[in-house]
This record gives structure tokens, C-alpha cells and sequence, in this order.
């Protein structure tokens, strides 16, 4: 299991798995909180900016 933090700053929010210290930029925290939700589900992701974020959190890039 990760270990994840989403973290604020002033162009939006980042969010570092801190197991793998990888992380990536999202624009806002619901979206934060979506991609966190689909990668603990293991849910494939259509939306191509969110897939990429899946694989940049998980060290696939």
C-alpha cells in the first residue's frame, strides 16, 4: 500500500507517494482526491491527463 500527500500551492495541488517519492500536478482537489480514489480502486482511467498522473504517482513512465 502507498503512502500518499496532496499538498496545496499557489498553481494548484501536488500529489507525492511518498513510498516511491514520485509525484504530479493537478489543478484542483477533487481531482486530487478523484485519481487517489480510481488508483486505490485499480479502476481504468479514460481521461488521458489523469492516466498519465496514475502513471507518473506510480513509477510506470
Amino acid at each position: 500500500m502507498y503512502k500518499y500527500k496532496i499538498i496545496k500551492k499557489r498553481y494548484g495541488y501536488v500529489v507525492v507517494n511518498e513510498t516511491l517519492n514520485t509525484h504530479a500536478h493537478l489543478p484542483n482537489y477533487k481531482g486530487c482526491r478523484n485519481l487517489l480514489h480510481l488508483i486505490r480502486k485499480d479502476v481504468e482511467i479514460r481521461d488521458k491527463y489523469l492516466r498519465k498522473a496514475k502513471c507518473r504517482l506510480l513509477g510506470e513512465v
